[in-house]
């Protein structure tokens, strides 16, 4: 049997996925090395943390927020999500700030109650 680190996604009926995954901030770096004091979100699977790709996202941070606020008191943080994972420009949204950062992302279509 082959252990691939990963847990089973499910499909929806648009072919997106309907995982549970943790939530994680990173404070942001720049090509410098310099931190800021901005934060990007992440979603936990297994072994790969998948930048959120919120300009593509019909949800916002401020949505993760309010949802994982009603968790605050846990010490893993889980949300569940219809997802579509792309490949491609994490930081191209149309607004003149670009890194040169490319590969995996997810884009988050609705979180699941």
């Amino acid at each position: 049997m082959k252990n691939t680190n990963k847990t089973m996604d499910l499909e929806s009926e648009d072919g997106h996925f309907l995982i549970s995954a943790e939530v994680v901030k990173k404070q942001f770096v720049n090509k410098a090395g310099k931190s800021s004091d901005i934060y990007e979100y992440y979603l936990r699977r297994s072994i790969q943390d998948y930048f959120i790709k919120f300009c593509e996202s019909k949800v916002s941070s401020e949505d993760i927020d309010a949802y994982l606020e009603k968790q605050k008191d846990r010490f893993i943080q889980t949300i569940n999500v219809e997802v579509e994972f792309r490949d491609g420009e994490w930081d191209n949204c149309g607004d003149g700030e670009q890194q040169s950062r490319v590969g995996e992302y997810v884009v988050i279509h609705k979180i699941k109650g």
